[in-house]
């Protein structure tokens, strides 16, 4: 594919394996609650239509590893690997293969549709006796295609960025959104799931397991698969975590705390123990679970889609207690201008913020750098 072959050449000339090594170690001292010289900060913004290479649509990548590649280095996590050329934030060279939330609910017998140009969902099953048949043996099965594309995928993209010496340096290959036990119920069930909490409570503590112990299976066969050496730091959302693993609890929104802890918090336990540590993530306001979430045993970090829904503060002090590190906690515009985010966050986090354009991106990393 010429123009990913061109777009390689065009950052392999502009990459910095200097600073990309520093934004490690910011990055490793602040989720460590060590003193770093500054915050790890990452700036998203939209991509900007008057450059040259402009992405894929989601279908034409789930078709062809080269395009996936393609558009990972333009768009990935609403920044750019590309745009560094004109904004050298913090953002670390992470590539997946990038299938989104449907690969365990696929592998267990759901169907999926992309809609539009949006990220594929899953369909979930009409009634319990088809959920039930589905999700009767969890035992993991490496050869079905979908796993197999994922694998094929992640070979065509080594062997592709292995020939421009300085990017491969300093790219990380990250294992694919393998959900969570919860959120992987919760695809092939429906909402229909916050009824089994009541009416089928035996039921659903044993698939959680279960599916705990197959999102295990898969993640290890990955792990293999691409040599990551688990050093207690792995990469995701464009980020980087700590500990091997991030589980995805979009479900808090929407549960209680006791009902967390009742259900789901021993089945994410499991896949954190197994795997040596690792995150919960959770989109939207969830910080009325933050102390069940804490309790989780092998947890070494949170990541928020959403943190300025939360009352960050309490999250904030309530993690730090337990040096449980925050991921993607997002500046708003007045702490920006104020140039004091120290004082509320000293380490122990990692920094986002949406800017309205490329140009304004710039302007918020020159005034961030300028407050250090």
């Amino acid at each position: 594919m010429d123009k990913l072959k061109r777009l390689l050449e065009e950052v392999e000339s502009f990459i910095d394996v200097e600073r990309q090594k520093e934004s490690d170690l910011i990055f490793e001292k602040s989720l460590n609650f060590e003193h770093a010289v500054r915050l790890p900060f990452i700036i998203s913004y939209p991509y900007p239509k008057d450059v040259e290479h402009q992405p894929y649509t989601v279908e034409e990548t789930f078709a062809d590893p080269e395009i996936m590649l393609y558009n990972q280095l333009l768009t990935a996590w609403d920044s750019s690997i590309y745009c560094k050329q004109w904004l050298y934030d913090d953002l670390p060279l992470t590539f997946r293969a990038n299938f989104g939330t449907i690969i365990i609910p696929t592998m267990l017998g759901g169907t999926y549709e992309i809609v539009g140009d949006n990220p594929p969902w899953v369909k979930n099953f009409d009634d319990f006796e088809t959920f039930e048949n589905h999700v009767a043996d969890l035992t993991f099965d490496a050869s079905h295609p979908l796993f197999v594309k994922v694998k094929d995928f992640y070979s065509v993209y080594k062997d592709i960025l292995c020939k421009y010496p300085k990017t491969w340096s300093v790219s990380h290959f990250v294992l694919p959104d393998l959900q969570g036990p919860l959120s992987n119920y919760e695809q092939l069930r429906g909402s229909t799931m916050y009824t089994d909490f009541f009416e089928r409570p035996e039921f659903v503590l044993e698939k959680l397991n279960q599916l705990a112990t197959y999102q295990i299976d898969a993640a290890n066969h990955l792990i293999n698969h691409l040599e990551l050496d688990e050093k207690g730091w792995s990469y995701q959302h464009g980020n980087m975590i700590k500990g091997n693993m991030l589980i995805r609890d979009d479900a808090l929104a929407l549960m209680s705390g006791d009902i967390y802890r009742d259900f789901a918090a021993a089945a994410d336990d499991i896949v954190l123990k197994a795997l040596n540590g690792g995150g919960i993530h959770s989109c939207g306001k969830f910080d009325h679970t933050i102390d069940e979430v804490l309790e989780v045993d092998n947890l070494t970090c949170i990541d928020l889609g959403q943190s300025h829904m939360n009352d960050m503060i309490e999250v904030y002090t309530k993690a730090s207690a337990k040096k449980i590190p925050l991921i993607r906690v997002q500046m708003m515009s007045e702490e920006l201008k104020a140039g004091n985010i120290r004082d509320k966050y000293p380490t122990g986090v990692t920094l986002r913020y949406e800017a309205k354009s490329l140009k304004e991106a710039r302007e918020v990393w020159n005034k961030y750098i300028s407050n250090q």
